[in-house]
C-alpha cells in the first residue's frame, strides 16, 4: 500500500504520514536536512549537506555528523528517502504545502488561486532555525521572502479577479489578508476603502481612512497620498443609499436566473462598456433589464456607486432626443453654450453608473446617435450602458445577449413558461389551478408560442372565458393561417402575431375600434385624452387593461405596448382623421393652460409629461401648414424648452419648422426666429442671437402697415426685449438702453404686462452695468411689482435676484442677502435649479461683503453642488473662485487653494475668460495670505487692464491694489503659468 509523506512548512513546521503526525526527530538539524532535500526536487550531494549544516566541524567529524542525521531519517521516513554514498533524494510520494506556490500560480482562475493562497498560514519556516548552520538559515530566509512575495502578488491578482467578477465581499477578505501580511502598502488600503463602500459599509470605509492615516503617520511619519484623499472625498459625497430611477416592478418576475447572472457577470467585467439585450418584441427584454436594475440596487454589493437609471426611449427618434431623455432621467438641466451631448458626457465623466436604454432599436441606424454613444463611452469610463433592442448597434464596444423564450419543456411541470402562464391566469381568476392534463396543455401552448412572455400572458388572459384546450386550438388555427400569410416573418413573430390575432378576435367590435384608435398616441396618454380623441369610456379602458393589451402606469395614465400599438395601427381605418382629432385635443388643452398666464410649474410639468403628444400634434399641423394652430402651440412650447433648459432641443425644433415653411408664412417664420434667438442667448451664442432677432424684426417691421394688431405688437416688443438682452450681454449698454426704450413703448401700446416687465428689466440691468444705480433702481423695482401682481413666481424670483445684485453693487449687502435668499427659496420650490444655484452664489457674495465668510462658504458649497449636477462649467468655475475666496478669508488656506486650483484648471479647459478673472482675484487674495505680495501684485496689475470685470470684482480689486506694490501687468498666459506653479498640484479624482 502506497503511503504519503507531507511537510507543512508555512507557519509552524509539521511532518505527517498519511495525514498523521509522526514522532518528532531528535534535532532541528535532522528536520532541516529533510526540508532542504525535499524542496530541492532533485538529488542533493552529501558534500553540499556537509557544507550547509556542519561548516565549523572538521571534515571527518562533519561527515560523521551527517551519517547520524541520515541514519535517523532512514529509521523515521526511510520509505520516502533514497540515501546513497553520494546523494540524498526523496521520492514522488512526498509533498509540501508550499509546492503549489509557484511563479505562475497567478494565472490560475480565481477559485483555484484562492485555494492555493489559503494554504499560506504563515511565513515559510516561521521561527525555525538551526544552530551553527548560517547557510541554511540564509537559504530559508531567501525562500521565505520568495514565497511571501509570491503570496502578496497572488493576493493582489486574486483581489483584481474577484472585483472583476463583482464578488466584492470575497475581494474584501482577500484585501484584509493582504494587509495583514503587509500593512504599509497604501494602494491596498485604498482598495479596502473602496470595497467597504461597495459592500454597503460606507461608515467603515471612512473609519478605515482615519486608521490608515494614523498608521502611516505613526509608522512612517508621512501623509497619505492625494489619491487616498480623493477617494475619501469621493466616498464622503456618496449617499447612504444607492441612487436609482427605475419603473415600478409591477407583476412578479419569473425565471431568467441564468440571464440575470450572465448580465451581472458581464457588467462586473471592467472590459465591458455596453451590453445589448437582443430579442424580438414581447420576449421580455424590458422586464429583464428592470429586474437586473432592482437586483443591482437591492444587493449589498454596489457594482455602480452612483446608481442605476432606466431611460425609456419609446418616443425617442434622434440623437438629440436621446441626450434629452438621458438628461431628464438624471435630472440634469443643460446650461451654457456647450452642446447638450458634450455637457452630458462631462456630467457622466466622473460618475460610475448604469444607464438602461430601453427600446433602442429605433436609434440603431442613426449615425449621429451611434457617434454620441461612442463619445459618451470614451468620456465616461466608469459608466456602462445596457440596451434593450431588436437589433444590434454594430459598435465595437457592444457585447450581445440574445434573449430567447422562457423554458417550456413538457417534462418540467413547473417550467418558467408554465409558471408565467399560471401566474397570469391567477390574476384573472383568484385561486386558478390546473390539473396534470391542463398543465400538459399549457406546456403545449407555451411551446406554440415559443415561450414568448408577452404572448403567454396574452393567451392566459382568456382562461376566464375558455379552457386551456380551447385556447390551444384557437392559437393553432391562427398560427396555420398566419404561416400562410407571412412567410417572410420568423416563427416567433408569427406566433406573437397569432396571439394578437387571437386576442383581437376575442374583443368586441367597440373594443377593437378603441384599440385601433388608441394607437394614434405615440406615448403615454391620460384618460381625458383617450375619452376626447377616441371616445373611450373608463370601462373600456379597464377592459383592455385586464386583457393585457393596455398598460396603466403608476401616475394613472395609459400606454400601449409597442408591438401591440404597431399591430393595432394596421387596423386603424382612417389614420388621417384620427391624427386630426389627436392634434386638435392637445392643441386645445395647451391653449387652455397658456390662457392662464403666466405658466406655472404645474403646467410645465404637464407639458413635460405630454411632450411626445404635443410634438406629434405640432408635426401634424406643420404638415397641414396650419399657421393658426402652430401659433397656439408655439409660445407655451418655447416657454417649456426655456424652463426645462432644453435650449438646443428648442432651437432644433423651431428651426426645423422654420425651414419647412414657405414664403407665404413670413410672419410665423419671424416669430419662430425670435424664439430661436432667445434660446441662443441661453447657450451664450450672443452674436447669433442678435443676428436672428434682427432678421425677425426686419420682417415684422416691413409690413405695409405697422403691426398695430395687439398680438403683433406683443411679439414685436418681445423681440426688442430679446435684442436688448443679447446686446447687453455683449457689453453694449448704451445701445441696450435705446433698444429696450423702444421695446417698452411698443409694449405699453400693446398693454402687455409681460413685455413691459421684460423691457423694464433690460433697462434696469443696462443702467446698473453703466454704474447708474439711481436710474436702474426704479426699473428693477417696477419689474418686481408687476411680477407680484401677475403672481408669476418665476418672474418674481428673477426680479428678486436682479435687485439682490443691484443691492450688492450699492453696498447694501444685508438687503442684497434678503432679496437673494428669497429668490433662492422661490426657485427651489419651482425646481428651477439653475436659478437656485445662481441666487445662492450671489447671496454668498453678499455674505462675503458682510464678512460672514462661514455663511458665504456654506451658500457657495450648496450652489456648487447644484452647478456640478447641471454641468454648467463656467458657472462651476465662478463658484469655485468664490468658494476659494471664502475659505481663504477664514484662514483655511489648504482647502481654499484646492478650490482655486480646480477652478483654474477648469477655466482653462472650457476657455471662460470672465470666469478665469474671478479665479485670478481670489488667487491674489490667497497669495497675499501666503505672504507672496509680488505675485499677487502681478495678478492685480493684469486685472486692472480688464474691461469685463464685474462691479463686485472691481471693488475687491481696488481694495487689494491699495495693499500691494506697483507692478507691470503681465499677459494672461503669463499669469496662468505663474499660478500653475504657485498653487498646489491639481487634485485628481480617482476613477472608481
Amino acid at each position: 500500500m502506497a503511503h504519503q509523506l507531507s511537510l507543512r512548512l508555512l507557519g509552524s513546521v509539521t511532518f505527517l504520514i498519511d495525514g498523521q503526525p509522526i514522532k518528532r526527530f531528535s534535532s532541528r538539524t535532522v528536520e532541516a536536512v529533510l526540508i532542504y532535500v525535499v524542496l530541492q526536487g532533485q538529488p542533493v550531494p552529501r558534500s553540499r549537506l556537509v557544507e550547509m549544516f556542519f561548516p565549523t566541524s572538521e571534515a571527518s567529524q562533519a561527515k560523521a555528523n551527517l551519517r547520524v542525521v541520515l541514519s535517523e531519517l532512514r529509521k523515521q521516513v526511510g520509505a520516502f528517502v533514497d540515501i546513497t554514498d553520494q546523494t540524498v533524494t526523496v521520492g514522488d510520494n512526498v509533498s509540501t504545502d508550499c509546492s503549489r506556490l509557484t511563479a505562475d500560480c497567478w494565472q490560475l482562475p480565481a477559485p483555484r488561486l484562492q485555494s492555493v493562497l489559503n494554504a499560506y498560514h504563515g511565513d515559510f519556516l516561521a521561527g525555525f532555525s538551526v544552530r551553527d548552520a548560517p547557510a541554511f538559515d540564509y537559504w530559508a530566509l531567501l525562500e521565505r521572502e520568495r514565497l511571501r512575495l509570491l503570496v502578496l502578488a497572488g493576493l493582489e491578482r486574486l483581489i483584481e479577479m474577484q472585483m472583476a467578477q463583482g464578488d466584492f465581499r470575497a475581494a474584501l477578505k482577500s484585501a484584509e489578508k493582504r494587509l495583514a501580511l503587509e500593512p504599509l502598502q497604501e494602494s491596498i488600503h485604498r482598495i479596502k476603502m473602496l470595497l467597504l463602500t461597495r459592500t454597503g459599509q460606507r461608515s467603515l470605509a471612512l473609519r478605515h481612512f482615519a486608521i490608515a492615516e494614523k498608521l502611516f503617520n505613526d509608522e512612517l511619519d508621512i501623509k497619505l497620498s492625494e489619491q487616498a484623499h480623493a477617494l475619501h472625498r469621493r466616498i464622503l459625497e456618496l449617499p447612504d443609499t444607492l441612487a436609482y430611477k427605475l419603473p415600478s416592478q409591477g407583476t412578479q418576475f419569473i425565471g431568467r436566473e441564468k440571464e440575470l447572472a450572465d448580465l451581472y457577470a458581464m457588467l462586473a467585467d471592467p472590459q465591458t462598456r455596453m451590453v445589448t439585450l437582443l430579442g424580438i418584441g414581447g420576449i421580455g427584454k424590458t422586464r429583464l433589464a428592470q429586474q437586473l436594475g432592482y437586483r443591482l440596487i437591492q444587493e449589498r454589493n454596489r457594482l455602480f456607486l452612483d446608481g442605476v437609471y432606466f431611460v425609456d426611449l419609446v418616443a425617442t427618434h434622434s440623437a438629440e432626443n436621446l441626450v434629452d431623455a438621458i438628461a431628464a432621467t438624471l435630472d440634469l438641466k443643460f446650461q451654457g453654450q456647450q452642446p447638450p451631448r458634450t455637457q452630458l458626457a462631462a456630467f457622466l465623466a466622473q460618475r460610475e453608473l448604469l444607464l438602461i436604454l430601453d427600446n433602442f432599436e429605433q436609434l440603431c441606424g442613426d449615425p449621429a446617435t451611434l457617434a454620441f454613444i461612442r463619445q459618451l463611452l470614451e468620456a465616461a469610463p466608469a459608466c456602462k450602458l445596457l440596451q434593450t433592442s431588436r437589433q444590434q448597434t454594430g459598435l465595437t464596444q457592444e457585447r450581445v445577449v440574445k434573449l430567447d423564450g422562457l423554458a417550456h419543456a413538457a417534462e418540467s411541470e413547473r417550467s418558467d413558461a408554465i409558471t408565467l402562464f399560471l401566474t397570469a391566469a391567477q390574476r384573472q381568476q383568484h385561486g386558478y389551478t390546473a390539473d396534470n392534463a391542463a398543465l400538459n396543455t399549457i406546456a403545449d401552448i407555451c411551446g406554440l408560442l415559443d415561450g414568448i412572455p408577452l404572448a403567454i400572458e396574452l393567451a392566459a388572459v382568456n382562461t376566464r372565458q375558455q379552457t386551456v384546450g380551447d385556447i390551444q386550438r384557437t392559437i393553432e388555427h391562427s398560427y396555420d393561417a398566419l404561416a400562410t400569410r407571412y412567410h417572410n416573418l420568423p416563427v416567433r413573430q408569427r406566433s406573437l402575431r397569432a396571439v394578437f390575432d387571437y386576442s383581437w378576435g376575442r374583443l368586441s367590435a367597440d373594443l377593437q375600434q378603441l384599440l385601433a384608435a388608441l394607437s394614434i398616441f405615440p406615448a403615454a396618454f391620460s384618460h381625458n385624452a383617450a375619452a376626447a380623441v377616441c371616445e373611450a369610456t373608463p370601462n373600456q379602458l379597464e377592459a383592455l387593461v385586464q386583457r393585457s393589451l393596455l398598460r396603466q402606469l403608476e401616475d394613472g395614465r395609459f400606454r400601449l405596448f409597442a408591438p401591440i400599438r404597431e399591430y393595432a395601427k394596421e387596423r386603424l381605418p382612417d389614420e388621417n382623421a384620427m391624427a386630426r382629432r389627436h392634434a386638435t385635443w392637445y392643441t386645445t388643452a395647451l391653449k387652455r393652460m397658456a390662457d392662464d398666464r403666466p405658466l406655472r410649474k404645474v403646467e410645465f410639468d404637464e407639458i413635460k409629461r405630454e411632450l411626445p403628444n404635443l410634438e406629434t400634434a405640432w408635426n401634424w399641423w406643420l404638415a397641414q401648414a396650419d399657421v393658426t394652430n402652430l401659433r397656439l402651440l408655439m409660445q407655451p412650447l418655447y416657454e417649456f424648452f426655456n424652463w426645462a433648459s432644453l435650449w438646443h432641443r428648442g432651437i432644433a425644433f423651431f428651426d426645423r419648422t422654420r425651414r419647412a415653411l414657405n414664403a407665404d408664412h413670413a410672419i410665423l417664420n419671424a416669430l419662430l426666429t425670435v424664439r430661436i434667438g432667445r434660446l441662443y442667448i441661453s447657450i451664450n451664442q450672443l452674436e447669433l442671437a442678435v443676428e436672428m432677432v434682427a432678421e425677425a424684426l426686419a420682417v415684422l417691421e416691413q409690413q405695409d402697415t405697422p403691426p398695430y394688431d395687439s398680438a403683433e405688437l406683443v411679439e414685436t416688443s418681445t423681440a426688442y426685449a430679446i435684442q436688448a438682452r443679447a446686446t447687453m450681454l455683449l457689453g453694449d449698454y448704451p445701445n441696450t438702453i435705446k433698444i429696450a426704450t423702444h421695446g417698452l413703448s411698443i409694449a405699453l401700446r400693446a398693454e402687455h404686462t409681460e413685455s413691459v416687465i421684460r423691457n423694464h428689466t433690460m433697462l434696469g440691468l443696462a443702467y446698473e452695468a453703466l454704474g447708474n444705480y439711481v436710474e436702474a433702481t426704479p426699473h428693477l423695482n417696477y419689474a418686481l411689482q408687476l411680477n407680484r401682481e401677475l403672481d408669476d413666481t418665476l418672474g418674481v424670483g428673477i426680479a428678486l435676484n436682479n435687485l439682490g445684485n443691484l443691492m450688492n453693487a450699492l453696498g447694501d449687502a444685508g438687503a442684497a442677502s434678503d432679496y437673494l435668499m428669497e429668490a433662492a427659496t422661490l426657485f427651489k420650490e419651482l425646481e428651477f435649479e439653475h436659478g437656485e444655484a445662481t441666487a445662492l452664489s450671489n447671496a454668498s457674495v453678499a455674505e462675503g461683503k458682510r464678512k460672514n465668510y462661514a455663511k458665504a462658504e456654506q451658500l457657495q458649497r450648496r450652489a456648487l453642488q447644484i452647478k456640478r449636477r447641471l454641468g454648467n462649467q463656467r458657472s462651476v468655475v465662478l463658484s469655485l473662485a468664490m468658494l476659494g475666496d471664502a475659505l481663504v478669508q477664514q484662514g483655511n488656506l489648504d482647502d481654499g487653494v484646492v478650490a482655486l486650483q480646480e477652478g483654474l484648471q477648469l477655466a482653462i479647459e472650457v476657455n471662460t475668460p470672465d470666469a478665469l478673472e474671478e479665479i485670478f482675484i481670489s488667487s491674489a487674495d490667497y497669495l497675499l495670505a501666503k505672504d507672496r505680495p509680488k505675485l499677487a501684485a502681478k495678478i492685480a496689475s493684469h486685472l486692472a487692464t480688464s474691461t469685463t470685470l464685474r462691479d463686485v470684482t472691481k471693488a475687491r480689486l481696488e481694495r487689494l491694489r491699495q495693499t500691494l506694490p506697483a507692478s507691470q501687468p503681465p499677459t494672461r498666459a503669463a499669469i496662468i503659468a505663474l499660478l500653475q506653479s504657485a498653487l498646489l498640484p491639481a487634485q485628481t479624482r480617482l476613477a472608481l
